[in-house]
């Protein structure tokens, strides 16, 4: 169990990261020190810098006792109030350069604490914008037997508009000590501090308006590891002897930094970081970045002291401290890469480290920016909450979504591990590198990481064939939540932190693929890509907006449509459906409305998008064109030879597209005749739009059965799929009533066919998707 004896033994600890430039005093246990060692009765209270004290005492039986004890306390308090004439910020002056310097003799305490004042001083979840954060250097020591956790912040920062009032963020912890210094290291008369628990927000007050210019922030906490699984938080596992384990790790997204330590915790706020970790010996840490060196002292305990970060946003923090066992391989020019597990499940993070060795240098190519950090480490974590989370350089996973152990993991659990390691890894480029202003851009981060998972996880494993898994996971999941009346718009209005627990969904992240995906569509692969590496250069450890990112697409798009375009499908709710209607041998009219599946519910207001239409006919000409949202209806001339047409090529767009019944019904027959005519993706945009049109009263169900038939013939999964998906809705609907007999009879047909056709003794020569049919099948 660690002690104040344990900081003073290291007071000598020389610390470079801290060196005098950069004001090296760092005392973390300062105040908390003080406290312990005032004892005895009396109280202490603090305004403006100024300490006064009333003590009750005994003189004793002499009078000359009382003399000598009065003469006693007037020294101290001379010594007492001397000391805060002396500017520092947590160090004696002259101390030597180290981390651990210990000055319980001469600190300020920190002025009253206010529980209740009415009104607050900031009343706002928005923190003002007056004083900047530009740097953190963080030191925390948890106590993995107690789990108390002790530490200190020193907050470089610019102060933009002079203001009497400073406001960051702290949750759950309780300060010790609280400094602020200006650029000539004296110390800025302070009026009071308040905790606000509400807003988890701490209001500095000055005793005046401080000006433009450099300031630092020092502040001594503690407070308790706890379980939640969310800030700094403790999880257990039991090791290959049954003995059972602790370890501290983090969770910060989305607003949880300020629960380990006190921080401007919005991911505008970008700043560098700094950390110095104290732990036992049988342990040891993991940061954003690497190890510089570790240092010990005489009482058992231990120094990590890790390189300064990029600037990056809180959110993205991250450490561990475990009894990890790990792997690790360097690849380009130096760039480390390593997996960290218990022991006994290291093994089973090679499949993930494959991955991530593959999947970084395959991105670098992709996006055109090199990884810009010196290590990316990647952790299974025992108790997590999420599926995992890209804290920039040390991506933690929730176990079951890392670990894999050949002939006990499903093949589909193999498929999720490999898209969850894609997805943390752009991230690192679009989230981590280049980072949204404000939640209400959440869908920048998840929508985009959400499509390029599946474009790494393709590059991983072509016989996977993810583009057209993309149709199945992506962009009917998408579609079936956002044609409800309880959807809504891609980019939100987010105030509260509990409303930013609620966007992370399938419309920020699935809709979010599948518009940038869209997008992709519409520019092309070369120019898309040439766009955001612009995009990503220019904002390049910065934070940006959705409309940073359509500027740079936009240079890349002929018709200047970017903008335009996507503000229609980010700012509005839903998405439409496009009419296709021949109205003679050589016109096509296309006409749009909102889809909604519930019927009779109209909208308040009148949705129109610009629509990226692409269609085909039995030419196997392929066609596109934009249709515009000022609600006039387009026309299309097609030759008077052509059979059927089909719009949405591949399901690329994020819209669904009715026919008048003539061509649903040449659709169907080419679909017996040959489905082969038609992608996978193609013929299970097909299936769903027809069956979802038929669900909001749109399409009679006669046309919808008749088109999936054929479906006997097809040996592709995501067809089948998407089929066997939506005869189960209407299996649901039919099973209380008397047609339901007629629905089983109609099913048996189609999966005795199936059975017959396909192969239920699997092969190692089976494809993926082909062992996936099996499992769709069977479960029906």
């Amino acid at each position: 169990m660690a002690t104040d004896r344990s900081y003073r033994q290291l007071k000598n600890i020389q610390d470079d990261d801290f060196s005098d430039e950069e004001n090296n005093a760092f005392a973390p246990l300062a105040g908390h020190q003080q406290q312990q060692s005032s004892g005895g009765g009396g109280t202490t209270t603090f305004r403006g810098g100024k300490r006064s004290q009333s003590t009750v005492r005994s003189c004793g039986r002499s009078r000359s006792t009382c003399i000598v004890f009065m003469a006693l306390i007037l020294v101290l308090a001379i010594a007492v109030v001397s000391s805060f004439a002396r500017p520092r910020c947590s160090r004696d002056v002259g101390s030597t350069t180290n981390i651990y310097t210990t000055v319980a003799q001469h600190t300020t305490k920190p002025p009253p604490i206010n529980p209740t004042p009415s009104p607050w001083p900031w009343n706002s979840v928005r923190l003002p914008t007056d004083v900047i954060p530009t740097s953190y250097r963080i030191f925390l020591h948890p106590n993995l037997t107690t789990y108390d956790v002790t530490g200190s912040v020193i907050i470089n920062a610019t102060v933009q508009n002079p203001t009497k009032l400073l406001v960051l963020h702290a949750k759950n912890m309780t300060f010790s000590k609280v400094e602020v210094l200006d650029a000539s290291k004296q110390n800025i008369p302070l009026d009071k501090y308040v905790l606000n628990e509400k807003l988890e927000q701490a209001d500095i007050v000055f005793v005046n308006e401080i000006k433009n210019g450099k300031i630092e922030i020092c502040i001594n906490f503690t407070y308790v590891l706890n379980d939640g699984l969310a800030g700094f938080y403790r999880s257990t596992y039991v090791d290959e002897n049954g003995v059972t384990k602790t370890i501290a790790t983090t969770q910060f997204e989305a607003s949880d930094a300020r629960a380990a330590f006190p921080c401007f915790d919005e991911p505008g706020f970008k700043a560098t970081f700094k950390l110095n970790m104290v732990r036992e010996p049988q342990y040891h840490t993991l940061f954003n970045m690497p190890l510089v060196n570790t240092t010990s002292s005489s009482d058992n305990l231990e120094m990590d002291v890790f390189e300064k970060s990029f600037e990056m946003s809180t959110y993205l923090v991250a450490f561990v401290v475990s009894e990890f066992e790990n792997k690790t391989s360097t690849i380009r020019d130096g760039l480390k890469i390593g997996v960290h597990a218990p022991g006994r499940q290291i093994d089973e993070m090679d499949l993930a480290f494959e991955v991530l060795n593959k999947t970084i240098q395959f991105y670098e190519d992709y996006f055109g920016v090199p990884y810009p950090l010196p290590k990316q480490d990647m952790v299974a974590i025992p108790d997590f909450a999420a599926g995992a989370m890209e804290n920039w350089g040390l991506i933690t996973y929730r176990q079951v979504d890392v670990l894999y152990k050949e002939h006990v993991t499903t093949l589909q659990q193999q498929q999720r591990i490999s898209i969850v390691v894609t997805h943390e890894l752009a991230h690192q480029w679009f989230g981590n590198l280049v980072t949204m202003k404000w939640w209400n851009d959440l869908w920048l981060n998840e929508g985009f990481a959400s499509y390029v998972e599946y474009v790494g996880t393709d590059n991983w494993n072509k016989d996977w064939h993810m583009m057209d898994q993309f149709i199945l996971y992506a962009t009917h999941t998408a579609m079936a939540m956002d044609c409800l009346q309880s959807s809504h718009p891609i980019s939100v209005n987010v105030q509260e932190p509990s409303q930013i627990a609620a966007v992370f969904d399938a419309i920020s992240y699935d809709k979010g693929a599948c518009i940038i995906r869209m997008l992709q569509a519409y520019l092309g692969k070369e120019k898309f890509l040439t766009g955001l590496k612009q995009y990503l250069n220019n904002h390049a450890y910065g934070n940006a907006d959705s409309d940073d990112l359509w500027k740079a697409l936009s240079k890349q798009d002929d018709g200047g449509e970017v903008k335009k375009m996507m503000d229609t499908w980010t700012i509005q709710q839903g998405y439409p459906v496009v009419n296709m209607s021949r109205d003679n041998e050589k016109n096509i009219t296309v006409s749009q409305k909102q889809f909604l599946l519930k019927d009779g519910y109209t909208p308040g207001k009148k949705s129109l998008w610009v629509i990226p239409l692409t269609y085909t006919d039995d030419s196997g000409e392929e066609y596109s064109t934009v249709i515009q949202n000022d609600d006039q209806d387009s026309n299309i001339e097609i030759a008077s030879s052509v059979k059927w047409f089909k719009g949405n090529l591949g399901q690329a767009g994020f819209y669904r597209v009715n026919y008048n019944d003539d061509n649903w019904n040449s659709l169907s027959d080419q679909l017996w005749t040959d489905h082969t005519v038609f992608t996978p993706a193609d013929r299970a945009s097909l299936i769903d739009d027809a069956h979802y049109l038929a669900r909001a009263g749109m399409l009679d169900y006669s046309i919808t059965l008749n088109l999936g038939s054929y479906i006997a013939k097809d040996e592709d999964y995501v067809p089948i799929t998407t089929l066997l998906s939506r005869f189960r809705y209407i299996g649901v609907m039919l099973q209380k009533t008397g047609d339901y007999n007629l629905y089983r009879k109609y099913m048996w047909q189609i999966l005795t066919t199936w059975k017959n056709k396909l192969n239920w003794n699997e092969t190692k020569e089976d494809s993926h998707l082909t062992k996936d049919s099996y499992v769709s099948v069977s479960s029906l």
